[in-house]
């Protein structure tokens, strides 16, 4: 059993679920079971458990507890409380590795050793469970005989030395663990001195709860004090108490018990609430315990009582209540479980209080302060719930926690204890000694807070595991509880406070203290400062920017400028201006020009989108722009804008507009939760007292200058500017193209003296990666640090670069002006998890909060709030966000709510911990992100780390990223370079060598020249071209041709291919060809005559030669879709074929020769630099292996690892035969246009990516390259195998394979490949450098079009991998901090304001859910079993439903040939079908499920041309059958929903059954004008042969005629007959407009007209056609429904130019449930159909039906419109009125024409059925 325990209960139980019953037979073990259940390996289980068993069932039945003294001493089980001491024992558990133990001290006269010894000796021998022993097992023993103890005594002789003994002993014994399966798990010990003893006692807890070590004591001391008194030993023992409480748990009435039990408990498993968050350290912790006690004395105890009982409450639930609202005080959660003890001791005999054993259980109790209620309302509510969980019990709190960890798959542990022995205690067992000292633990315990009664007071101790919580920490919650327990006791108000426990003394005054920050600083606005500077130091520089220095002066001049340009345009005082310009002069000069009119400036990132920007603009109402853009651009035309370019230096006598300190000095837009960016408004006196109390507190001076990084719309431009304008310094600006490049910031900062960094940390880490690098040390003064973490080890490196700097930690929120906190970061700072957030600023201070406003205790998380000087107004024209995040709690003023959380510290120092989202409980620890990227940016090679939490699955996981480290070694690579581009040419140039280069020239034209001359026969076949004066259009060619739409570019390019070798030349109208005089120069079969036989001479490709030799009419059917290109390709899946164009040919041979030698020399150079790491290798589009099945080869002697990849299972399968030797391969489906991630794949992956003629199926050349460059480890290599041009034997041959849709340039060039240009361009789009570019263009190989690239991805990076960072992770942090993936990014993301994106980050990973089938899903029966595992095998997929269709999970056409295949060859039933025959079976059924079905019912492939179908036969002998007719589809679908229906109701002796079209050549033989009356006769002739005479027909439409005219001919041979005509009617004329049909066609059989290319509204399109009727007096042919205006016309005018053969394809895949590609069988069966259906429709405009007189009824739609087609008014009931002459019963319906069949209205349908058939048919 799980953790080698047994249970007895569940040990009997999983055999009785095994069909095996246990019982007894004369006190014997016996056994019933069925026939093999009953294995060798269970027998040997119930031989080992014999006895356990044998004790269970013979106390099964019994009602009161009897001594088992024949058993005594045999094993017995563990209860379940035990059972969990014995598992928290061992180290796997969290905070296990200690027994349950106690430990006591008594403090007695000098004890005789000898007496006492015989004492403890005949209390041993008195008490079963003293000699008894635990096994690791999982059970227990008392031993028949046992060496007694010696008892251990030490006499010392001074008063010193009794102390030191004494406490020897204690450290000895108070944290022993006993050996299990050793006798004894206790001891006693005595030290005495003089007059005085100590009795030490130890006992393992596995064998007595306290009661129990309180009649130990009490017997030890009655028997030392009376030798000579008799005890006897009690009647009964543990044993037989605890095996007859589970025997009267599994009664009968036991069993209902514990299920009602069970019930109460399992209702609230899903919501149950977590152990309390309380602020544990999460480190490892040992074995000691740290006690806190407090003794309510005997008075104040009875005061405590009476107040408890005056509000209804028990003393221990009162003092349950205050400890669990402590808890809740510092807990992160409000609701949270506790673990109470409980003493369950049922007075099942009267000497239980005498019994030593452990008979404690636990309650997990849900405790809930979430409400806000008074400490006696939450007291009360805590014990009603206690007490409805004593009442459910049975059902233990152990089993309620296994069930939670199974629920919750993960460990949960409840370790915060609460054990209350008030009124418990029986007053007859009075102590007879006095405990100086007891202590306790308890494995997986936190906190025990035990309660007792002593000295007639009561007794509260805490023993604390020591180690898990800071001592500081424990030392305040217990201080709390007394406190709290202390005003309980005096004060009758404290019970109706909602918040009764307040911060303790010291730490409010801590608070106080910190928070204190007053700083007179004068006020004053943003410009005083600069003004300041212009009248005393004008010339000096004020900013720097690219090559130019402008002086304050200079600066004031062009900011009067601005303030004048605005003034003119009606600017006012306190307008708002929006600045939207790069970073510069002009935009310095731009916000100083606002400010000095008066206005308030908003910055907006000129790099964001247009859409945010007039979100912002309109969200603030604002008029005026600086901007270099148009007012227009926008999308406001009312827009004032201000152009830099524009603005002229006239500003004579400008007089600046001053602000006050009150007025709003900039507003800054911060994104909001709701998509709409909020306006934080800033004054310029909150401003200010930031950047006064800045510049006063780090001595910035005039001397200073800073590096403007941050872009202005973050806050921290506020202090880049206006603080080194107030210190009278100088601005150094970047430019914006420079804002990321850290090299030029050194340059900046050298050249220009820069003595200040003020930015976000990532930007930091960029300036000392590449001041290492470069070896540079900087003079910086005063780096200041904020708006993200700050990693722990970046201040050392700052300090490496800019030794002389003191670094300064900051934050804030920009509603909070810039900054408003900060710390120091000293040299020697040990920072543990993160640098501390630190001390408010001046002026300002910080509350951390709960969720009900209360001041968070130290070292317990809450949100950041912020109040004081620098606090915004608010939110611009937004009152709700406003109201929401300004808030006053108690009237201590405005605070800002940050959303942010942090902690104190005992010291008053803040900790930042980020957003919430920005921690994670992971199996019961809390975990800092922080911390784990510090330990990974502490790997070497890492510059930069980031962890972010995901979630997949409904649960959180990790997630690492990290950026490599500068650094690499590029002068070997480019080394590598040399040699790769050398043997690469070297290898091609000494392959084509060997072959006639001439005669190779001469192969090329030839086949080139062929497949025009294949083109031109294509047309002519087609009767186009005849002549070489008829002119042709483009659009004639397409549609006469009927070509497909995918295949639309290909002929493009065939027509240009064709005009660009002269073979036809434009006329002056636009896109239209006639043929010219040069194809007369061809003699067509002598040309392709001489063709073969230079093919038989050079033997190049012969494969191409025979494909060339046919004439056009084959690509006239891969035009239509008649022929599939993968039919000639991969003919019945081989591949043969393919390879003579991927591998075989001359040019391929030649460039795959060359790459694969270039790959082998990169494999044995990157081998030397990874050591034993394999060199990674993936191929996409891998396809028939053209080049790998070579290089494969060559490469196995090699350390690699290949991944070969392609789109297709197909390739895959292929592959894994012909590489079956290899192990070094990983298969895997791969697709380049979609993204790696969504891939499995990742950065920074693979040394080398091969690309053979894979690329242009790139849907965006671009950006694949880029992806695959990604996935390219620093300097890996790109080998590309492709075409620079299409050559027209290309061009008609494997071009027809590519047809998917582009995105880049090649989709308006109609183009499938990259020109050589376009190559180099998407080379330089990618960042990868050109190594090797090989053949030349005038070679024969060049003229083939294929080329060779090789290309490395540059970079002074060095290389890191994903297993770098997971190893580093677990060597240096503990399992469930191990981040669960891991990716090396070649930069982090960062958002606008330079902070690192974590969105862009989680983005990043995807979950790859794999999908569970329900059992019922899964393949049953051996047919099913052998095709789930070939298509498993054939798809690559590890696990298929039996319902899944075949497409729909990876399949297509390719696959579906290996699938015969496989089927042919593994299933011998199927061996000797045809493989067209097989191939159609399985189109018919592309499940698993109906394939088996088909297969086992010996289905073979010929088509079944019997019409007649049973749906249902009769139990017993008939009396009647009901016949279906089918539609005018020739199918029985319209029925779907009925026939289920009267299936259900139908007598046992009546059969259903149909007609349908089952031979549609014969349907077609009949006439239209006697289709009806025909099929009447022969369906007649066909129902006389059952030898039935009763029928009763059912016709919907088109079948209800012909279930009359049955009916007709069946009455003429006497038989009975009833006839339901559902809607039927006849028509005056048959619409001959194929795409209206083919509308109604599809919307009979239910297919998504929308989706089959009939997008037009049914509607419109009805009211449209009536009104051309009322016009025309016709209905419209296909040409006139094309030119209807609008949607109608469009939608007809764009179906009719897809070939019909195409748009009965799209009908086919828009059918109910369909799924995947639509097979040929499938296109042919619709096609068939739709025949049928059209051939029905005009017999019934042509029939003319004679009058019939027998039984018949017409249901008839309330809708009368002909919805299958958009007809109106064709009324059913006129029609059978007229033919049966008012004799038919007519019943009207709900619905029309066709939803009258299904749903509610099939239902309908269904019971008139049964009703007009009533008695006779059904039950």
């Amino acid at each position: 059993m799980a953790n080698n325990t047994i249970n007895v209960e569940e040990l009997i139980q999983s055999y009785e679920d095994m069909g095996i019953h246990l019982y007894l037979d004369n006190d014997k073990l016996k056994f019933k079971a069925p026939v093999g259940a009953m294995t060798a390996e269970r027998k040997q289980e119930l031989k080992k458990y014999k006895e356990m068993l044998i004790t269970y069932l013979r106390y099964e039945d019994e009602e009161i507890p009897v001594s088992d003294t024949d058993n005594r001493f045999s094993i017995f089980p563990l209860t379940n409380i035990q059972a969990a001491y014995l598992t928290g024992r061992g180290q796997n558990y969290s905070y296990g590795g200690v027994s349950c133990h106690a430990y006591g001290e008594v403090m007695l006269p000098k004890v005789d050793k000898d007496r006492m010894e015989e004492a403890f000796h005949r209390v041993i021998l008195r008490h079963d469970m003293l000699r008894a022993v635990v096994f690791q097992e999982g059970y227990q023993q008392v031993l028949k005989e046992v060496e007694l103890p010696e008892l251990k005594s030490v006499i010392c002789n001074s008063e010193t030395e009794f102390e030191q003994v004494s406490m020897k002993v204690r450290q000895d014994l108070m944290y022993k663990q006993y050996e299990l399966g050793q006798f004894p798990m206790y001891e006693i010990c005595l030290t005495s001195c003089g007059d005085k003893t100590i009795m030490h006692f130890s006992i393992d807890m596995l064998l007595a709860d306290f009661p129990s070590v309180n009649v130990i004591l009490n017997d030890l001391m009655t028997f030392y004090g009376d030798p000579d008194i008799e005890m006897p030993e009690p009647d009964i023992t543990f044993r037989d108490i605890l095996l007859f409480r589970q025997s009267r748990k599994n009664s009968k009435r036991g069993k209902e018990k514990y299920e009602q039990d069970k019930a109460y408990w399992l209702d609230r498993v899903e919501d149950f609430p977590h152990a309390p968050q309380l602020p544990a350290n999460g480190k490892p912790v040992g074995s000691e315990i740290i006690q806190f006690n407090k003794l309510i004395d005997r008075e104040q105890k009875e005061r405590l009582v009476r107040r408890a009982g005056k509000n209804h409450i028990t003393p221990s639930a009162l003092i349950l209540a205050a400890y669990a609202q402590v808890i809740a005080r510092w807990s992160d959660t409000e609701r949270f479980a506790l673990n109470i003890t409980k003493m369950d001791r049922p007075q099942v005999h009267p000497q239980m209080s005498q019994i030593v054993g452990d008979f404690t259980d636990v309650i997990v109790l849900e405790s809930d302060f979430s409400e806000n209620l008074s400490f006696i309302g939450n007291a009360k509510k805590l014990q009603n719930r206690l007490w409805s969980d004593l009442e459910h019990s049975s059902y233990s709190g152990i089993d309620f926690l296994r069930e939670l960890n199974r629920r919750r798959k993960e460990p949960m542990i409840v370790p915060i204890v609460y054990t209350s022995t008030l009124g418990v205690e029986n007053a007859a067992a009075e102590k007879k000694y006095e405990l100086v000292y007891e202590i306790s633990q308890t494995p997986q315990v936190w906190i025990d807070c035990q309660v007792s009664e002593r000295n007639g007071g009561i007794y509260i101790n805490w023993d604390v595991r020591k180690g898990i919580f800071e001592e500081h920490v424990i030392k305040a919650m217990f201080e709390a509880l007394s406190k709290l327990i202390d005003e309980l006791a005096e004060n009758d108000a404290i019970y109706q406070k909602t918040n009764p426990v307040g911060l303790p003394e010291k730490m409010a005054d801590v608070r106080r203290q910190v928070n204190d920050t007053n700083k007179d600083i004068p006020a004053s606005t943003l410009l005083d400062g600069f003004l300041n500077a212009v009248n005393h130091t004008p010339d000096k520089a004020a900013v720097i920017y690219g090559d130019g220095t402008y002086s304050y002066k200079e600066l004031y001049n062009r900011a009067c400028c601005y303030g004048a340009a605005l003034k003119k345009e009606g600017f006012s005082k306190n307008a708002l201006c929006a600045i939207s310009c790069p970073k510069s002069f002009e935009q310095i000069a731009g916000v100083l020009g606002v400010l000095m009119a008066g206005g308030a400036y908003v910055p907006m990132l000129d790099s964001q989108p247009v859409s945010r920007k007039k979100k912002i603009l309109e969200k603030g109402n604002i008029q005026y722009i600086i901007t270099y853009n148009e007012p227009a651009d926008y999308g406001m035309e009312d827009l004032i804008a201000i152009d830099p370019d524009e603005l002229t230096n006239e500003a004579d006598n400008y007089e600046v507009v001053m602000p006050t300190p009150e007025d709003v000095a900039y507003i800054i837009f911060t994104s909001g939760s709701t998509g709409t960016p909020k306006g934080v408004i800033i004054t310029h006196q909150s401003a200010m007292n930031t950047i006064l109390d800045i510049n006063s507190r780090f001595e910035i001076k005039e001397k200073d200058a800073a590096i403007g990084i941050a872009e202005l719309s973050f806050d921290l431009s506020v202090y880049d500017i206006f603080g080194m304008f107030a210190a009278g310094g100088t601005l150094v600006l970047p430019r914006d193209s420079e804002n990321h490049n850290a090299q030029r910031w050194i340059e900046l900062i050298k050249t220009n003296s820069v003595t200040v960094w003020n930015t976000v940390p990532a930007h930091m880490q960029m300036l000392c990666s590449a001041a290492e690098y470069a070896k540079e040390t900087l003079d910086l003064k005063k780096v200041l640090l904020s708006g993200d973490w700050i990693p722990l080890d970046l201040p050392a490196k700052i300090r490496g670069i800019a030794p002389h700097a003191d670094l300064y930690s900051l934050g804030g929120a920009t509603e909070a002006a810039i900054w408003s906190i900060y710390y120091p970061i000293g040299e020697n700072n040990p920072f543990e998890n993160s640098i501390p957030y630190g001390y408010p600023l001046a002026n300002q201070f910080f509350r951390i909060l709960n969720e009900n406003g209360e001041d968070q205790p130290d070292s317990v998380p809450g949100e950041l709030y912020i109040g004081g000087a620098g606090v915004a107004v608010g939110y611009l024209n937004d009152a709700a966000q406003t109201n929401s995040h300004f808030i006053d709690i108690d009237g201590s003023g405005i605070l800002y709510r940050t959303g942010d959380y942090g902690k104190y510290h005992e010291d008053g120092t803040i900790e930042f911990l980020g957003r919430r989202d920005n921690q994670i409980k992971r199996h019961g620890h809390r975990i800092e992100l922080n911390e784990i990227e510090h330990i990974i940016e502490n790997l070497n090679d890492v510059e930069q780390a980031a962890v972010i939490i995901s979630t997949n699955d409904n649960e959180d996981h990790l997630a690492a990223f990290a950026t490599a480290a500068i650094g690499a070694d590029t002068k070997k690579y480019e080394d590598l370079d040399s040699l790769l581009n050398k043997t690469a040419v070297d290898t091609g140039d000494s392959i084509s060598g060997k072959y006639d280069n001439v005669l190779l020239k001469q192969w090329i034209r030839n086949t080139d020249t062929a497949a025009l001359l294949n083109i031109v026969d294509a047309f002519k076949c087609k009767e186009l071209f005849q002549d070489k004066t008829t002119a042709y259009s483009y659009e004639e060619i397409s549609q006469t041709l009927e070509v497909l739409p995918k295949f639309q570019p290909l002929l493009r390019r065939m027509v240009n291919a064709l005009e660009a070798e002269g073979f036809i030349v434009p006329v002056s109208v636009p896109d239209t060809y006639v043929l010219t005089d040069k194809i007369d120069s061809y003699d067509v079969e002598r040309f392709k005559e001489q063709m073969r036989l230079t093919e038989e001479k050079i033997k190049n490709n012969s494969v191409l030669i025979d494909y060339l030799s046919n004439d056009g009419s084959l690509m006239t059917k891969l035009f239509n879709g008649e022929k599939e290109p993968l039919e000639f390709i991969y003919p019945k899946g081989s591949v043969e074929n393919a390879l003579s164009a991927y591998r075989d040919n001359i040019f391929v041979k030649t460039l795959n020769g060359a790459i694969i030698k270039s790959i082998e020399t990169a494999v044995d150079e990157l081998s030397k630099k990874k050591g034993d790491v394999p060199v990674r290798i993936l191929e996409p589009g891998a396809g028939v292996g053209g080049t790998s099945r070579d290089l494969i080869t060559n490469l196995s002697s090699k350390n690699i690892e290949y991944h070969f990849t392609d789109i297709s299972a197909f390739f895959l399968n292929e592959a894994k035969k012909v590489f079956s030797d290899y192990d070094f391969i990983k298969y895997q489906i791969f697709d380049i246009n979609k993204s790696y991630l969504q891939q499995n794949y990742k950065q920074n992956t693979f040394d080398i990516i091969i690309c053979a003629n894979v690329l242009h199926n790139a849907a965006d050349g671009a950006k694949t390259l880029k992806a695959l460059s990604e996935m390219l480890v620093p300097n890996g290599y790109l080998f590309i195998i492709d075409c620079v041009n299409e050559s027209p034997s290309l061009l008609t041959s494997m071009s027809f394979e590519y047809t998917m849709p582009l995105k880049d340039y090649r989709a308006a060039e109609s183009a499938v490949y990259f020109t050589y240009p376009h190559w180099m361009e998407n080379f330089d789009a990618s960042s990868l450098k050109k190594v090797c570019d090989y053949p030349d263009a005038d070679t024969a190989v060049g003229m083939s079009g294929q080329h060779i690239f090789i290309l490395r991805k540059s970079s002074d990076r060095k290389e890191l991998s994903e297993s770098d960072i997971i190893e580093h992770c677990k060597k240096n942090l503990p399992d469930y901090m191990v981040p669960d993936r891991a990716e090396v990014l070649d930069r982090m993301p960062f958002t606008g304001n330079g902070k690192l994106d974590r969105k862009a980050l989680a983005e990043r990973v995807v979950g790859t859910s794999h999908k569970e089938h329900s059992e019922n899903e899964l393949p049953t029966g051996e047919t099913e079993k052998k095709l789930e595992k070939i298509w498993k095998e054939v798809l690559g997929i590890s696990s298929v439903s039996r319902f899944d269709d075949f497409y729909s999970v990876g399949g297509d056409s390719l696959l579906i040939t290996q699938l015969v295949i496989r089927i042919r060859n593994e299933m011998s039933e199927l061996q000797n079908m045809e493989w067209n025959e097989l191939l159609e079976l399985i189109m018919r059924h592309p499940t698993i499920e109906s394939l088996a079905k088909s297969i086992d019912s010996h289905e073979r492939a010929e088509i079944n041309t019997d019409p007649y179908e049973i749906l249902k036969a009769p139990e017993t002998d008939c009396t009647g059958e009901i016949v279906l007719f089918a539609d005018g589809t020739g199918t029985t679908g319209i029925y779907s929903d009925i026939i289920p229906l009267l299936k259900s109701h139908l007598k046992n002796r009546i059969q259903l059954s149909c007609f349908h079209v089952a031979d549609a050549e014969h349907y077609l033989t009949f006439s239209v004008e006697e289709l009806i009356v025909k099929l009447g006769e022969e369906y007649a002739e066909r129902l006389t042969k059952s030898g039935e005479n009763n029928f009763y027909l059912v016709g919907h439409c088109f079948g209800g005629l012909v279930a009359m005219e049955t009916a007709r001919c069946l009455n003429q041979k006497g038989m009975n007959t009833q006839v339901v005509m559902i809607d039927s009617k006849t028509c005056n004329n048959f619409e001959k407009n194929r795409l209206l049909l083919e509308r109604g066609f599809g919307h009979l059989l239910h297919a998504d007209a929308a989706k089959a290319g009939h997008v037009a509204d049914e509607t419109l399109l009805k009211k449209a056609i009536g009104e051309y009727i009322d016009n025309h007096g016709e209905f419209p042919t296909e040409e006139a429904l094309c030119n209807l205006d609008g949607e109608i016309g469009k939608c007809y005018r764009e179906l009719r130019q897809i070939p019909v053969r195409e748009r009965m394809k799209m009908l086919c895949a828009a059918l109910p449930d369909r799924h995947g590609e639509v097979s040929e069988f499938e296109l042919e069966r619709v096609t068939a159909f739709y025949d049928v259906f059209c051939h029905s429709y005009e017999s019934v405009s042509r029939y003319e039906p004679v009058t019939y007189t027998a039984k018949l009824t017409m249901l008839k739609c309330k809708d009368q419109r002909m919805s299958f087609l958009p007809i109106d008014n064709v009324d059913s009931s006129a029609f059978i009125n007229g033919v049966t002459e008012n004799h038919a019963k007519v019943i009207d319906i709900d619905g029309d024409h066709v939803s009258c069949m299904f749903g509610n209205n099939g239902k309908m349908v269904s019971n008139i059925i049964i009703g007009l058939f009533g008695g006779e048919c059904f039950a």
